[in-house]
């Protein structure tokens, strides 16, 4: 993981589970999803792409420095973006636009 992905790091739980999801980046988030390598949330849309093929985008995950693309789970991908569901999790309470929790 790089040091400003480290920095920009938090975690949320969800209250039935107690379980904890990293979520790396800034909020709001403009496409987040999670990464298949470490189960950690980012937005898939700023990223570097390093590389495009006929059927998927490559480049270097925030989270954990695996490689990771776009294409299906079905297909082997790495990046699985967030249901509605998923996203409104990331939303502080009482909160329209996101931000990040203090």
């Amino acid at each position: 993981m790089t040091e400003s992905a480290s920095k920009k790091a938090w975690t949320i739980f969800d209250a039935e589970t107690g379980i904890g999801t990293r979520v790396v980046g800034e909020m709001p988030m403009f496409h987040p999803g999670r990464c298949r390598w470490c189960g950690s949330i980012y937005d898939g849309g700023k990223v570097e792409v390093t590389g495009r093929y006929s059927d998927c985008s490559v480049w270097k995950a925030p989270c954990c420095g695996n490689t990771a693309d776009d294409r299906p789970q079905s297909w082997g991908g790495s990046f699985f973006p967030l249901t509605n569901a998923e996203r409104r999790r990331l939303l502080p309470p009482g909160s329209s636009r996101g931000g990040e929790p203090s």
